[in-house]
């Protein structure tokens, strides 16, 4: 069993921590890197479009949550923040489960919140495949996306897996891929950014995450993979 509970500090490009996060997928792919404390990604180049980085030495029944960053001086755009469940990645292809909050921001108005996820395998295609499903954030504000909320996402069910995905602690919607036949079985946990190209952004780390928290089960046999400010 692994745990890591990580608030980001400093500047790194890509993000790395010593080797902790690492990026290995299609060549055009982006990789989030940190800016005075804030994992991000660039406005990105593609296809595939999502900057992302992926631990290692979890189990694939795993709960990734993290603490959301948006600047009030952000720009106009289109912009996603996710957790990734069972990545793998060899050079040439990325495969993973995609839980992402997306929201437009238009005439300095941000919209509502969009919860989506969906099974994804990029391979120089950018395709998105399998299961997919939405909904708009149950919370307070209107269903905005504000500066420290946490978005949690649990992976369970071994190799029949489903995801519940969390606003700020209150749950939303599950997502079941428990049958299908291209159901993922292996990977690691990750995170990622994505901002639509073209977008009126006004800096990279204007979203992204402060803080993450990756729990496969904490027990005594854990290995204590971070703790604290890093």
């Amino acid at each position: 069993m692994a745990y890591l509970d990580e608030t980001f500090a400093g500047s790194e490009d890509p993000l790395s921590e010593s080797g902790r996060w690492t990026s290995n997928a299609y060549p055009n792919n982006n990789k989030l890197k940190k800016i005075g404390g804030v994992v991000c990604g660039i406005t990105c180049i593609g296809p595939p479009y999502d900057a992302y980085a992926k631990l290692a030495g979890f189990a694939i029944n795993v709960t990734v949550e993290g603490t959301v960053r948006i600047d009030p001086g952000i720009g106009n755009g289109q912009f996603e923040l996710e957790c990734w469940h069972r990545v793998i990645d060899n050079g040439t292809f990325v495969q993973f489960y995609e839980c992402n909050i997306a929201f437009i921001v238009t005439a300095g108005v941000m919209g509502a919140g969009l919860l989506s996820f969906s099974r994804t395998l990029i391979d120089g295609s950018n395709s998105a495949v399998g299961p997919s499903a939405d909904i708009i954030i149950d919370g307070t504000n209107n269903g905005l996306v504000n500066n420290g909320d946490r978005f949690k996402a649990v992976c369970y069910g071994g190799t029949a897996p489903k995801i519940d995905l969390y606003w700020n602690g209150v749950y939303q919607i599950t997502l079941d891929d428990s049958t299908d036949a291209n159901r993922l079985v292996d990977g690691q946990p990750g995170l990622a950014t994505f901002r639509r190209p073209g977008v009126d952004d006004t800096f990279d780390n204007s979203t992204g995450f402060t803080r993450v928290v990756v729990d496969d089960g904490l027990g005594s046999g854990a290995v204590m993979l971070g703790q604290g400010v890093m």
